[in-house]
């Protein structure tokens, strides 16, 4: 089967959201990245789109996998160790998740958007006080983001409510 130059993409980043507008299109995708994976099993980039192709469409099992040797294969690319602890966090696995958010920090220490997603896993795990943290961080960073902004006041607001009941 021959395909057009707009997969190309697939082969050569990562990407966190692929967002097709049908599991027929994930399907097709997954057939071309399978076929480039069969020529090439080192490409990391596929196999980290092929997992976040797996996911969107809730194939956990496939996509864990996939997830897996992306990041075995990718050596300093942060990007599949960030999809994955999205991913964990949807599975609502947190502690993975954080896990994948610190890897992916110490690769990439400067991004904001890692520093952002391990504040809302923190969160949602009930850990306020290393949320607030990793907000203030991102904050510190990006300070005209208003939205990371109003997570962190609304963190802290928690944090507080929670200390004094």
């Amino acid at each position: 089967m021959e395909y057009g130059n707009e997969f190309d993409g697939l082969l050569t980043e990562s990407y966190g959201i692929l967002m097709y507008d049908s599991v027929s299109e994930y399907r097709e995708r997954n057939r071309f990245l399978n076929d480039h994976r069969t020529r090439n099993p080192q490409n990391y980039h596929a196999l980290n789109n092929r997992a976040t192709a797996h996911a969107e469409i809730g194939q956990m099992t496939a996509a864990a996998k996939d997830f897996a040797a992306a990041i075995r294969c990718c050596g300093t690319d942060p990007i599949p160790l960030m999809n994955r602890g999205r991913f964990r966090v949807y599975s609502e696995d947190y502690d993975g998740a954080i896990e994948d958010f610190s890897r992916a920090l110490e690769l990439s220490p400067m991004d904001v958007t890692t520093w952002r997603a391990r504040a809302y896993a923190h969160w949602d795990h009930g850990d306020l006080s290393t949320a607030q943290q990793d907000f203030l961080r991102a904050v510190e960073m990006e300070p005209g983001v208003e939205g990371t902004r109003q997570d962190l006041a609304e963190v802290t607001a928690e944090s507080r409510a929670v200390q004094s009941a």
